[in-house]
């Protein structure tokens, strides 16, 4: 976030709205970049999942799309991010090393130490993007775009050279995305509630952080 959100891009972050999952923004100034910032994580984090649904990210895009002036939207989702939300038997609370290239106690920590099977980490990995990709479609049903990116901040080792997971991993499989663009037409399929942007109680940010796996 804070590589990205500079000085150079300003004139577009402004007239840009961001929707959020991710607990970082806690630690970034940005609350005055953006035409809208709506940190969704404090309001729609499930601590029984350990991590944020995708639905109530696409509820907050749409809503926002439909009734707020705004040039263009970030929809942050957490998927396919681990914990898998399909999966989310095999585990949630994750720690990371001070370098950020092994998961303690995590899937892929115990992927390395053959607690978990290379097909079991994979398949739940696979059902996570599943999962996301089926409310990104319910987006693209439901806001009018000439062009939408469905893209990533990062990808995960599995293994490669020893590797698992992301962090200070200088390989391809970590830092090269997915780059898809397509159009989307509202078709009103969907009619979302109005966002509640008031949460009871921010606390507990570092709590959400190390669910996700980025903090020990």
């Amino acid at each position: 976030m804070e590589a990205t959100i500079t000085e150079d891009v300003i004139n577009t972050i402004i007239k840009s709205t961001y929707i959020t999952g991710n607990p970082h923004t806690e630690f970034v100034e940005m609350t005055n970049q953006f035409a809208q910032l709506d940190e969704a994580w404090r309001n729609d984090w499930d601590d029984s999942l350990g991590t944020i649904p995708a639905r109530p990210l696409t509820n907050r895009a749409i809503w926002y799309w439909r009734n707020t002036d705004t040039d263009r939207m970030i929809v942050h989702y957490m998927q396919p991010h681990f914990p898998s939300i399909p999966c989310i038997e095999i585990g949630s609370e994750l720690s990371i090393d001070k370098i950020g290239s092994e998961w303690k106690n995590s899937v892929w920590d115990r992927l390395r130490k053959n607690e978990l099977t290379y097909e079991r980490v994979w398949d739940a990995y696979k059902q996570n993007l599943e999962y996301v990709l089926d409310d990104v479609q319910l987006l693209l049903e439901n806001i009018d775009a000439q062009q939408v990116v469905i893209s990533a901040d990062h990808g995960n080792a599995i293994g490669e050279y020893g590797f698992y997971g992301h962090g200070k991993i200088p390989l391809t499989c970590v830092r090269e995305v997915p780059w898809y663009e397509v159009s989307a037409t509202d078709d009103r399929t969907h009619e979302p509630p109005k966002p509640n942007r008031n949460p009871e109680d921010s606390v507990g940010t570092k709590s959400k952080l190390r669910s996700l796996g980025y903090l020990e």
